[in-house]
């Protein structure tokens, strides 16, 4: 496996993690942060704050990774193709 395969795996491997962070904020945090202004129990009231953070934090990391990975690739791909051993060395 050459260079570019390793690292077009793992920039994918990071795509998919990404995904699946803002998919967990989607299927988990946003309901249960909604069902937690609702209830009047203090265990869920106290989950608000935590939660919300926990959500910032997912979405900001996971979009910031969608964003740049995807123009990561095809930025040392283009490298890459025109000059090997540079892009190796870098």
């Amino acid at each position: 496996m050459d260079f570019i395969q390793q690292f077009s795996n793992w920039t994918k491997g990071d795509l998919i993690q990404a995904k699946l962070m803002i998919a967990g904020i989607i299927i988990f945090c946003v309901p249960l942060i909604f069902y937690s202004t609702k209830t009047s129990d203090v265990f869920f009231k106290g989950l608000i704050i935590p939660l919300s953070i926990l959500s910032l934090m997912l979405l900001s990391y996971g979009g910031y990774l969608v964003v740049t990975k995807g123009k990561e690739i095809q930025r040392v791909e283009k490298e890459y193709s025109k000059n090997h051993q540079l892009t190796l060395t870098k």
